[in-house]
């Protein structure tokens, strides 16, 4: 069942999995009906992933234009 869910996960994305991957995953655990991330890892790179779901997904392109 999917639900209406609007929040921001920051991610602590481990080596071997895609983002999308990652986001996936999230979206399916917290069955939400709408999700996006904030920004690309490499399949080979750790790191923080803002996952961002619902109505936090329209701050994607700010997190995408943002210096790192």
């Amino acid at each position: 069942m999917q639900r209406r869910l609007d929040a921001v996960l920051l991610l602590d994305k481990p080596v071997g999995l895609s983002s999308n991957a990652a986001l996936q995953r999230a979206k399916g655990l917290f069955g939400a009906r709408k999700a996006g991330h904030g920004g690309t890892l490499d399949p080979l790179a750790s790191g923080l992933l803002p996952i961002l779901f619902g109505e936090a997904t329209k701050f994607a392109a700010y997190l995408l234009e943002a210096d790192k």
